[in-house]
């Protein structure tokens, strides 16, 4: 049986990481497992766009999404849905005789008249699982009517004004939105079929549909919170073992520092105890020689008292003779 599928399925905030890291096969980059279902050899097929205004850009989903809700002027309420992500495919003889590509640009054909070109933020088309098909990423912003009252005086006034709002519960809120999605799509691609000599006919329940994606996409959510958690607590211990290490060198560095001042202290002390060294030994070697001076006159002047009192007796011994 030919046929084609939609599934839709609300993004969160805290979910906007886990799309981007499927949707751009970013598994080995950060570090994660790849699933199995995967097959790599066959990812150099894969495509990935993240897009502002229908131009290419290279901010990652999450920022482009932020954009998208700022520029639209929408106020984000706690707990919003940020986005609805929308996996597109067909039955493999309908893809083969009308080329995935084409399909694929028809199915964004039909969001943009959903939703509008402009908040289609990203698409994915995916070559390396069982059956290609393609993500794509929108941002379910509408115009919508809202009441306001306001006080004036001892009463109020209201009143109706237009705004934008995040409003995923328009498109997803029950199951009659859920069949009308898969009508709608159903129709939507029923030329198609047409064009490529294919007869496409109305796929499983969408309740069915939903139920076996979701397993799945729980499967790999599981997978990828646990390669987060993992990562999460090698960081964790990195970041211990750094302060750790900071610490020690902030120790190092103090103890260094103390050393080098009572270095600074010693050397000053044993130059000042070189300096009265000096001192002490100039002032001792002056008082030697003085010492020796003194000892030199004493000799001197005994000397010249024996050359007196000799010369004092030669002369009595002269006068003597002389009687």
């Amino acid at each position: 049986m030919s046929n084609v599928t939609i599934r839709v399925k609300p993004i969160s905030a805290g979910a906007i990481k886990r799309a981007g890291i499927h949707n751009n096969r970013l598994y080995t980059e950060l570090g994660f497992d790849t699933p199995e279902n995967i097959k790599i050899g066959q990812s150099v097929l894969n495509k990935s766009y993240v897009i502002i205004d229908g131009i290419e850009t290279n901010k990652s989903l999450k920022d482009t999404i932020y954009y998208r809700i700022k520029e639209a002027g929408v106020q984000e309420r706690k707990n919003s849905v940020m986005a609805l992500e929308y996996i597109v495919s067909g039955s493999p003889d309908f893809l083969k005789a009308y080329t995935p590509s084409k399909h694929f640009a028809n199915c964004v054909n039909f969001l943009e008249k959903k939703h509008g070109a402009k908040n289609i933020v990203a698409i994915a088309e995916h070559y390396d699982e069982t059956n290609p098909h393609s993500h794509i990423i929108v941002v379910p912003i509408i115009k919508k009517e809202v009441r306001w009252k306001r006080s004036k005086g001892d009463g109020f006034i209201e009143g109706k004004k237009e705004e934008n709002r995040l409003c995923a519960r328009d498109f997803t809120g029950n199951r009659d939105m859920l069949r009308k999605l898969q009508d709608d799509y159903f129709e939507h691609c029923v030329p198609y079929g047409k064009e490529c000599g294919v007869i496409l006919e109305r796929g499983t329940k969408v309740e069915d549909q939903t139920k076996k994606y979701l397993g799945k996409t729980y499967h790999e959510m599981g997978l990828i919170n646990e390669a987060l958690e993992k990562n999460n607590q090698l960081a964790q211990e990195a970041n211990r073992l750094y302060k750790i290490g900071k610490e020690n060198i902030e120790e190092y560095q103090k103890k260094l520092k103390e050393t080098n001042e009572q270095n600074q202290k010693l050397q000053a002390l044993k130059d000042k105890m070189n300096r009265d060294l000096n001192i002490i030994l100039e002032r001792q070697g002056d008082k030697e020689r003085k010492n020796n001076l003194m000892k030199e006159g004493g000799k001197e002047i005994k000397r010249q008292e024996g050359k007196a009192k000799d010369k004092k007796q030669s002369r009595g011994n002269d006068f003597g003779m002389g009687m």
